[in-house]
């Protein structure tokens, strides 16, 4: 599921970037949102390492 979900923030915020720009709010928005599941897929591998 978390896979699924980087995969599009990664096509949304590539399109924020193409259309908007590096500095539009709505593309750092997107970028914090893939922030969070990367962050989110660190934990689940770090808890399924153990």
């Amino acid at each position: 599921m978390l896979q699924e979900a980087e995969a599009e923030h990664r096509a949304v915020l590539e399109a924020h970037r193409r259309v908007l720009g590096e500095e539009h709010p709505d593309t750092l928005v997107s970028r914090n949102h893939l922030a969070s599941v990367l962050e989110a897929r660190a934990a689940e591998d770090d808890h399924d390492s153990e």
